[in-house]
């Protein structure tokens, strides 16, 4: 398995710089290759498989690698468009949803967790 990775450390934006690195660790351990500050710039299917194409974030010069799978998966961003929030009367603080220490909303038996 290799992890083609466009930021310098492992989990995302705001993640801990000591656990990013102890959980890369772990997972090179574990058997997996990591290409970091490198962007995917193409993905080809071949006859029996896929050519995955890549190049430093900073630009430079293009790898290809070949694979069986892709996985993709590009950030998070919050999702409340047409969920009926306001319909349900559920109180926004700001731009976010307003919950307290369990994730409850001020409407009984709505939590809000995750991207929202």
């Amino acid at each position: 398995v290799t992890v083609v990775e466009f930021l310098s450390s492992i989990g995302g934006l705001g993640i801990d710089a000591e656990v990013s690195k102890q959980f890369m660790t772990v997972l090179k351990k574990q058997g997996l290759n990591f290409k970091m500050s490198t962007k995917v710039t193409g993905v080809e299917r071949t006859g029996d498989g896929l050519m995955v194409t890549t190049e430093a974030a900073a630009g430079g010069s293009s790898e290809v690698l070949d694979a069986d799978v892709v996985l993709v998966c590009v950030g998070r961003r919050e999702f409340r468009d047409n969920l009926g929030l306001e319909a349900v009367g559920v109180e926004l603080d700001g731009r976010k949803v307003k919950v307290n220490g369990r994730y409850q909303t001020n409407v009984p038996n709505i939590y809000a967790i995750g991207d929202i």
